[in-house]
């Protein structure tokens, strides 16, 4: 008989498919990081992705005129495709799809109170695949299925014993990613993606009149409107989200990066929704305003300010660092290497971030801090698991940088809304 360990080392290992099927076409490829037996500042690799995918759609983005330009670019069958193994994915993972979908269609009011072009895209885009929109509306749901599904355990993890800790944390690590982001106070933001080296050339890039951002049909995940920028993080094991009761965070970074007119009205518009999963965003505008936001379930904002005209943020909340130190007898080097290295990346990318003299706090700059180990992942503990892209947000120049691969392998792509 299965053993509780073995159960959930497969689940949360499980939840690492959760997420892939929006690339629909990264199904049965596999991009190799370094050996899984690579030292943390080991050798690189052969196979590098030196080319972004990306897509010019003009107009406002997520607006009902902006989705037939949306499906013309990506195109139907694409989309048709991902939106089938999404659906799968979830119903694979929700012991009761159909009130899962019921709960969720629930939100679409709330969408709509919330950013009214962005309904009436999910509404156009529904009607031109020919599909229910409570269909394609569920479809995004995949990490508020892995809250429904996974949560629970998780959380019982997390106020449990510390032999279930470790685990749990290293599994959950390798399934739902790590990510370190950044920024200082003058409309300068950065990170990095670690994930799966599956994620490895499928990452896309969507250029519009008022929104650059990493994403696709379904949303963002990393965005830069005209005002402010937005890039983010899962928060592992140490917090929840609200599962179908939540907004989509990827419709919730769009809507925000493209709308918001400085932090301030980012904040307001973050605490007046709920989200499926537990993400950290940070952001930044022009105005010299920076925080890390974290979209948890809570009764009150959960936020990291800026501290010395820079705010970093990993995959624990700042109140977490001891407990997971603790997990591991306080050994730091065996900590991290349990944790993704959640909790260096973090403590260097924030004293790097600090130290940068005011006048050499720019693109060159930020791109250094995140070519730096561990901020920069090349192995993890063995774990197919290491930095897949990296993003730099230049406000005050209206401009996005973004990595096709590792930033220490690649240059560099740059995008401005100049270039339309």
């Amino acid at each position: 008989m299965p053993t509780r360990r073995s159960i959930m080392k497969k689940a949360l290992l499980a939840t690492l498919i959760l997420t892939l099927p929006m690339f629909a076409n990264a199904e049965g490829e596999h991009h190799p990081l370094e050996t899984v037996n690579a030292p943390m500042f080991g050798q690189s690799r052969d196979a590098i992705e030196t080319k972004l995918k990306t897509h010019t759609v003009s107009g406002s983005a997520f607006t009902k005129a902006y989705a037939d330009q949306f499906v013309e670019a990506i195109g139907k069958v694409e989309i048709l495709k991902a939106i089938d193994s999404e659906l799968a994915t979830i119903k694979g993972t929700i012991e009761d799809f159909e009130a899962f979908k019921q709960t969720a269609t629930k939100q679409l009011p709330v969408l709509k109170e919330f950013d009214a072009d962005m309904h009436a895209y999910v509404f156009r885009i529904a009607e031109l695949l020919d599909i229910p929109v409570e269909d394609y509306w569920v479809s995004m749901y995949m990490d508020g299925a892995w809250v429904e599904g996974m949560q629970p355990m998780v959380s019982r993890v997390w106020n449990g014993n510390q032999a279930l800790l470790k685990s749990a944390y290293e599994d959950m690590i390798q399934g739902r990613g790590g990510c370190t982001t950044a920024a200082w106070t003058n409309g300068i933001i950065g990170g990095n993606m670690d994930f799966s080296s599956l994620f490895l050339g499928h990452q896309q890039l969507i250029q519009s009149d008022d929104l650059i951002f990493e994403g696709t049909y379904y949303g963002a995940f990393r965005a830069m409107g005209k005002n402010i920028g937005i890039v983010v993080n899962t928060l592992v094991t140490d917090s929840t989200g609200y599962g179908a009761n939540g907004l989509p965070q990827q419709i919730i970074i769009a809507s925000v990066a493209k709308r918001a007119v400085d932090v301030g009205h980012a904040r307001e518009l973050l605490a007046s929704v709920k989200a499926e999963s537990p993400f950290n965003y940070t952001l930044a505008d022009k105005k010299g305003n920076a925080v890390a936001y974290n979209m948890v379930e809570s009764d009150q904002p959960v936020t990291v300010e800026a501290e010395n005209g820079a705010v970093v943020h990993t995959n624990h909340r700042t109140s977490s660092r001891e407990k997971l130190l603790a997990a591991w007898d306080n050994d730091y080097r065996v900590a991290n290497e349990h944790v993704g290295y959640s909790i260096a990346r973090r403590d260097l990318a924030s004293i790097l971030l600090k130290i940068v003299p005011e006048n050499e706090r720019n693109v060159e700059s930020m791109k250094t801090i995140l070519r730096t180990q561990p901020i920069l992942m090349k192995a993890a503990n063995g774990l197919d698991f290491g930095t897949t892209n990296s993003y730099v947000i230049d406000l005050n120049a209206g401009c996005m940088y973004m990595s096709p691969d590792r930033p220490d392998l690649v240059n560099y792509e740059k995008f401005c809304f100049d270039d339309k």
